[in-house]
This record gives C-alpha cells, sequence and structure tokens, in this order.
C-alpha cells in the first residue's frame, strides 16, 4: 500500500507477538493487558499506544493526553498510554507486543521495523543532532580542542549519543582513544557533570535540550560551533502496527495528520514537544536512520 500525503508517497511494511509494559493512563502504575489490532478489537475494547520512556511517567502522561483523548473520540474505544521502565524494556515489549501505534525514537523505531514488523509513518517537522556544550568561561574552540578530554552523554544507548561518535571522528576524535564518554543518566545530568566535574569539559545534548540547558544556565554554557551540516534526524517515529491492514494504517495517519496540524489541542500538543507538527516518513528518512542499526544492536546487545 502506498500512503499519500501533500503529494509526498509513504511506504508500508510486516508482523508480530505480546508482551507486558506499564500502562500510564491510570494514576498508578499498572501491568496492561494484551492490545488487540485496530481491525480485530470490538467495540469497547481498548486501544494501546506505547510511547517510549523518554519522559518520567507523569511527564509522558500529561504532554500525549491530547493524542489519547483525540484518538479515543475517533476511534470510539477507549486508549491506554503504556510504556516501559527503560529503554532496554521498551524494545523487548515492542518486540513482543503489536500494538496500534508506536511512538519511539528514531534508532529504536527502525529496529522495530526490521525485527518487530511495525511501519514507520509519520515524524515531526523538526530534526534532531547534537549540540556540543562547554563552560564560557572554557577558552576552547573547536572539537579537536577536547582531545584527551572526558564528555559527558545523555546515555550510551541514546541517538545523540550515537551522533555524537559520528561528528567526533570526523574531527579525528576516537570514543575511548581520544576522548572518554561519561554517561550522565540525562541531557541536564550531563550538563551538570561538565559543571560541577573538573574532569568532564564538555557535554553532549540535543538541540532541544540545549534550548532548555542555556536558559537555566545563562552565563554558563555555551554552544561550541562544529564545523559541519546539521544532518539531522527525526526527534521521534510514529509506527502503525504489524496487525493493522493498509487501510487501517492509512487512517490511523490520516487521523494523527489532522489532530497535529489542524486541531487547536494538537497543535497544542506539538508545541510543548516541540515538535512543530507532523509530517509523512519518507523513504530518505529511512535511509538515514539505517547507518545506526549496527550501534543500536550493540547498544541493546542484540544479535
Amino acid at each position: 500500500m502506498q500512503l499519500k500525503y501533500r503529494g509526498i508517497t509513504i511506504p508500508q511494511g510486516p508482523s508480530l507477538a505480546r508482551h507486558r509494559p506499564v500502562n500510564i493512563t491510570g494514576a498508578l502504575l499498572l501491568f496492561a493487558l494484551l492490545l488487540l489490532p485496530m481491525h480485530s478489537a470490538k467495540a469497547g475494547e481498548s486501544v494501546e499506544v506505547a510511547i517510549f520512556p523518554y519522559l518520567s511517567v507523569h511527564q509522558l502522561l500529561s504532554l500525549y493526553d491530547p493524542l489519547r483523548r483525540h484518538l479515543e473520540d475517533e476511534l470510539e474505544r477507549p486508549v491506554r498510554l503504556v510504556t516501559s521502565r527503560d529503554f532496554a524494556s521498551f524494545i523487548a515489549d515492542t518486540h513482543q507486543t503489536p500494538y496500534t501505534l508506536l511512538i519511539n525514537a528514531p534508532h529504536m523505531a527502525r529496529l522495530a521495523e526490521e525485527e518487530a514488523g511495525y511501519n514507520a509513518i509519520l515524524r515531526p517537522e523538526v530534526s534532531l543532532y547534537p549540540v556540543v556544550v562547554v563552560q564560557s568561561e572554557d577558552p576552547l574552540e573547536t572539537l579537536s580542542d577536547l582531545r584527551g578530554a572526558h564528555i559527558a552523554t545523555p546515555f550510551g544507548s541514546a541517538v545523540i549519543t550515537m551522533m555524537a561518535r559520528e561528528i567526533l571522528g570526523e574531527a579525528g576524535l576516537e570514543e575511548g582513544r581520544d576522548v572518554h564518554f561519561v554517561h550522565a543518566g540525562s541531557h541536564n545530568n550531563a550538563v551538570e557533570e561538565m559543571l560541577n566535574n573538573p574532569q568532564v569539559r564538555a557535554a553532549i545534548v540535543s538541540n532541544p535540550a540545549f534550548g532548555v540547558v542555556s536558559t537555566r544556565y545563562q552565563g554558563r554554557v555555551e554552544r561550541l560551533m562544529v564545523d559541519r551540516a546539521e544532518r539531522g534526524l527525526s526527534p521521534v517515529v510514529y509506527l502503525a502496527g504489524p496487525g493493522l491492514s493498509a487501510t487501517e494504517q492509512e487512517r490511523l495517519a490520516t487521523i494523527l495528520l489532522e489532530f497535529a496540524n489542524q486541531d487547536a489541542a494538537g497543535k497544542a500538543m506539538m508545541e510543548q514537544a516541540r515538535h512543530q507538527g507532523l509530517r509523512p516518513f519518507t523513504p530518505e528518512d529511512r535511509l538515514s536512520l539505517d547507518a545506526y542499526l549496527p550501534a543500536t544492536r550493540e547498544a541493546f546487545t542484540l544479535p
């Protein structure tokens, strides 16, 4: 099946099984039961939307609840938001459960396509790329000046860390030989590590995160200019579940596009998420993620 939106064609894809994620639609953390695909669910049965755990449960619920309510109205069935405790668990859950809709990190989304039969249909209008942050008083001028330094990153398995290895490599710096990564657990923690640990001379954060930390630590941090084109990736990817027919995938994509780009609540959600709306996921988007598949498998110890 080929899906068209504003003249852009979206190719489609394959199928899979099941697991037990954390239900975040209620106030308590409950284990959710198995989802039935859209075409087999009966009236009243829940549809589950799985979201990768890049925020706290409370933050995910608050951010994506307008989408949940909109889907309930459009699909005329209860919709639950589910997530997992960490990235590795989320990959295991999505490999075992055919969710109706999956909102995933870009590198993990490509893995879900390749190994679990999901199909990427939409992405935000904005792109994601790494920003090298240094202390304002530090005389660093180029990436080469970081030779021998420790650099704080959010997670070893984060795509932003994988992208950072790429830009450092282009500057002749290899992790473990020329620079050493310190994984801090979040973008903000990476900046805190740089500010408070004399051994750490730089931090790697995403471009949206830099907007936040540059305000929070105004006058203390600045961006180290990188002499390269900012070849960004999609910050997240919306994927249709493996159990959906071509017609159901098209319907789901249309609902999401109209919500994100035309509905007032949807546009507000996109603004809050810093995604500026949605557009179709293209073959070029898919190709840009292929280079990160080996590192993604290695990060999560997958064959």
